[in-house]
């Protein structure tokens, strides 16, 4: 299938490992020419690797003023989902680390994207955005993330730009242990497969769109 992705330059951000790196692999396969950041320098096969520590702004700047203009962006650094909802002195770190860093990052691609006409933002946020089960914080911080997309996807000023929100559910990377959830599990890859294709140019009339990618669990509960 052509997705029509073919020279297109795209930043995934916390990008070198679980569901970013299935992410820029998938879009490296459909020819894009991808950049990651992340905090550990960690080799992503065709991909250039960015060090950089998102939570600080200055950082977040730095990394595009390294990748230069980009036709997509995909928001999926955050995380600390397990901070217990009374840690009220966490509560600027959960904030800054997912909620901020993707409005960040988004106003700083938004310009060129504008300019041409074409772009596509995608966040990764959450079903706790959507549904309880994680700590406040960090419920409301991936909120905001689908707040944000949906408000910027009915912006005039954004014509021929898509803002999508992707909403994994039980996805099994990293610290996830097999005993938080009884499954079954969803893979990285299927939430890069949905990415991919929001990037693309069959996805042009899909804007504003929160999914859910959990293998239809949301509606019995967590």
């Amino acid at each position: 299938m052509n997705l029509g992705l073919e020279g297109k330059s795209a930043l995934v951000t916390g990008g070198t490992r679980g569901i970013g790196q299935a992410i820029a692999l998938s879009l490296t396969i459909y020819g894009c020419k991808v950049s990651v950041c992340a905090r550990k320098l960690v080799p992503v096969m065709d991909c250039e690797v960015i060090e950089a520590d998102c939570d600080l702004r200055s950082n977040r700047a730095r990394v595009m003023r390294e990748v230069g203009n980009i036709d997509i962006l995909v928001n999926n650094v955050g995380g600390l989902g397990r901070v217990p909802s009374d840690s009220a002195g966490k509560l600027g770190l959960v904030l800054q680390r997912n909620a901020v860093a993707a409005a960040h990052f988004t106003l700083m691609a938004l310009p060129y994207m504008r300019q041409h006409h074409w772009g596509r933002v995608i966040t990764i946020s959450s079903i706790y955005g959507r549904e309880v089960g994680a700590g406040s914080w960090f419920a409301m911080a991936k909120a905001a993330q689908i707040a944000l997309m949906k408000s910027l996807a009915f912006d005039p000023q954004n014509e021929g730009v898509t803002f999508n929100t992707v909403c994994p559910g039980h996805i099994r990377v990293g610290n996830l242990r097999e005993n938080d959830w009884p499954g079954p599990w969803g893979e990285p890859e299927d939430v890069a497969n949905l990415v991919t294709f929001l990037c693309s140019d069959r996805a042009k009339y899909i804007s504003g769109a929160c999914i859910v990618v959990d293998g239809g669990k949301e509606s019995r509960g967590f």
